[in-house]
């Protein structure tokens, strides 16, 4: 039950690749790896070998790997948990993490989970880093060091921003200078620190806008992100020389500088932020259910600064039709209670079809509101109904 490989080479788009090392097999599947090694010799005019992975890349891209101290990438321990260590080299592609979620399961496989992570990752030529928000290119030889099991990383390191964009609602600013780095006392919170800038039209002349990224605490220059949003400690900061805080919202948010009533801002907001969540769910979802989002009339918008939460107000819902009775199930966001915790209402209800002019309207929440209604539509252009109501 034991095999030893003296040799094994082949060729992955003309890159040389050779294996040696021993594991033990248990029902004719590999069962624990007694220091298997890769080794990638280097070939003239190649990087490496080419590399993709359709769930964290947006191209192929190549790499190169190697062993901490030789040529040997090292694989070792019981499978699934082997142990993976040395370091990997990136070159020329675009890269995203986490993982893009409709991709999971395809080319990310679940051993990569249970896989003990020892890797040194080094950010080399052509390299960028792209979410929903941010497209970025990293300076060379940044690098992250991945450590523990697939499920639960230690990451540390620092990667620096040599060009890029992000976009804040209606704004693409260019970063003019990007640094994140991992605090030996964090798991795998990044410090972030940034700046960018973008150029507005304003009242017939050019205004630049600076935006810095760093702490919530005054002259903290790096940010703390964590996916739990009560550890996250970022500020983002806007300033521009002779303009109001009211005036940047209004040219960050909508383009515009003459904007006085900040109601038109939310609009345009909450319509930027919502069209493509509809769009994208009622694409995915293959029922026969309709998804909407929209702005709940009854819930005004209480302002605290020259923007406040654009989100307040926003009415989630699924509706399916049987026959001439519409059922409707949404949920509403009321904003934030003193404590700072999200306040959301669950409404269900029908819309009955009684005439093609009349339906009957029932609705409960979970506050315990109950409400009946009836709506008519009356054509005032329908002269047939004109004439029949005379008579």
């Amino acid at each position: 039950n034991k095999a030893e490989i003296e040799y094994a080479g082949g060729e992955v788009d003309g890159q040389p690749l050779e294996l040696v090392g021993n594991f033990t097999v248990r029902k004719y599947k590999p069962d624990e790896l007694t220091d298997l090694k890769i080794r990638m010799p280097r070939v003239e005019g190649k990087k490496g070998a080419k590399v993709f992975i359709s769930s964290m890349m947006r191209k192929e891209g190549t790499a190169y790997i190697k062993g901490f101290k030789d040529e040997y990438l090292v694989l070792d321990g019981k499978v699934p948990n082997f142990g993976l260590n040395g370091e990997i080299y990136l070159y020329d592609t675009d890269f995203t993490y986490p993982p893009d979620m409709k991709d999971i399961g395809g080319d990310y496989p679940s051993v990569l989970k249970s896989m003990n992570w020892n890797i040194r990752v080094v950010f080399q030529e052509n390299v960028w880093y792209y979410n929903n928000y941010v497209k970025v290119k990293l300076k060379k030889d940044g690098e992250i060091t991945v450590k523990g099991m697939g499920s639960d990383l230690t990451l540390r390191g620092k990667i620096e921003a040599q060009e890029g964009t992000f976009d804040y609602y209606l704004s693409k600013f260019d970063i003019k200078q990007g640094i994140l780095k991992f605090s030996d006392h964090e798991k795998r919170s990044p410090l972030i620190s940034a700046t960018a800038e973008i150029v507005k039209q304003y009242k017939g002349r050019q205004a630049k806008i600076t935006a810095t990224l760093g702490g919530t605490r005054e002259g903290s220059e790096f940010g703390r992100f964590s996916m739990d949003e009560k550890d996250r400690e970022i500020l983002v900061k806007f300033t521009a020389d002779g303009l109001s805080q009211q005036e940047i919202a209004s040219l960050v948010s909508t383009g515009k500088s003459d904007i006085k009533d900040l109601s038109e801002i939310e609009r345009v907001l909450f319509d930027t932020i919502t069209r493509v969540l509809v769009d994208t769910v009622n694409k995915l979802v293959d029922l026969p259910v309709k998804f909407n989002v929209e702005k709940a009339a009854e819930y005004a918008q209480d302002y605290l600064g020259p923007v406040s939460n654009p989100l307040q107000g926003t009415r989630i819902s699924i509706e399916t039709e049987l026959e001439r009775i519409k059922f409707i199930l949404s949920t509403t966001y009321r904003g934030d209670d003193p404590l700072g915790s999200q306040i959301w209402v669950q409404e269900i209800g029908t819309r009955m079809s009684i005439k093609d002019d009349l339906t009957f309207i029932t609705k409960v929440d979970t506050k315990g509101a109950y409400s009946l209604g009836v709506e008519t539509i009356y054509r005032l252009d329908d002269m047939d109904l004109y004439k029949k109501e005379k008579k």
